[in-house]
């Protein structure tokens, strides 16, 4: 029950001992009417107990429930504090992961260009040797020439 609930009881009940009370006055003699009034207190104490017993265990309840609340309140944070630290972790291993990558790729970057200067080197000095080649083959035979000179451009173009 709630205090309007209680408060609506007592009044209610006051109204009817009020009511009954001046019912017994105007029916019965004096003697009734001391038993009578004995009788009523016993009823508005109890009555009373009772009522203040309702109020101590709508404080308990309400207790019990702030309890509950803090409880699921505190759990829900412990697991939000949970979960943010798994995020933590896996965006420290993406930032690893990505560092590494990095370097990776940085590694396969310089021995790219590694190999392209040493393809460039390689065709100079072929080029250069072909020449060389070239240039002999024209001065020892006119007939060696020709084939020379088809030997030195298709590797030249290739």
């Amino acid at each position: 029950m709630n205090n309007k609930m209680l408060e609506i009881c007592m009044k209610l009940f006051k109204r009817y001992l009020n009511e009954k009370e001046q019912k017994d006055n105007s029916n019965e003699d004096n003697n009734g009417n001391i038993s009578n009034k004995s009788f009523k207190e016993v009823i508005y104490k109890t009555f009373a107990k009772s009522i203040d017993r309702c109020k101590e265990l709508k404080n308990e309840e309400k207790n019990e429930m702030k309890n509950i609340v803090d409880i699921l309140v505190y759990l829900e944070m412990r697991k939000i504090e949970l979960k943010m630290n798994y995020f933590r972790q896996f965006e420290r291993l993406l930032e690893y992961k990505k560092t590494q990558l990095k370097t990776i790729e940085t590694q396969i970057i310089q021995e790219r260009i590694k190999l392209i200067t040493k393809k460039l080197l390689l065709q100079k000095k072929t080029k250069t040797k072909f020449r060389e080649l070239f240039f002999i083959m024209i001065v020892s035979s006119k007939s060696c020439f020709f084939v020379t000179h088809l030997i030195v451009s298709h590797d030249i173009g290739t």
